[in-house]
């Protein structure tokens, strides 16, 4: 979900950027609104998520791996 708001961002501010047409003011009032809808409906629930998911740690690249191979294992037996 995290990485679909940040593309989801990016692709509007590069249309801000590139085409000189566009109505930048509605472009920046949908960066604006995204970025509200982030912080004040997902970020709380995302934060969670990753936390069950991971733990209270940072994951890495090995952990989550090691995570991936624990749940497989749950689920094969």
């Amino acid at each position: 979900v995290t990485s679909l708001f940040y593309e989801y961002m990016l692709f509007f501010l590069e249309i801000k950027n590139v085409n000189q047409n566009i109505a930048k003011k509605q472009i920046e009032e949908e960066i604006i609104y995204i970025q509200q809808l982030w912080q004040l409906e997902y970020y709380e629930k995302a934060l969670k998520i990753r936390e069950q998911v991971f733990g209270a740690e940072h994951p890495n690249t090995q952990n989550i791996k090691n995570k991936i191979i624990r749940l497989k294992e749950k689920l094969t037996n």
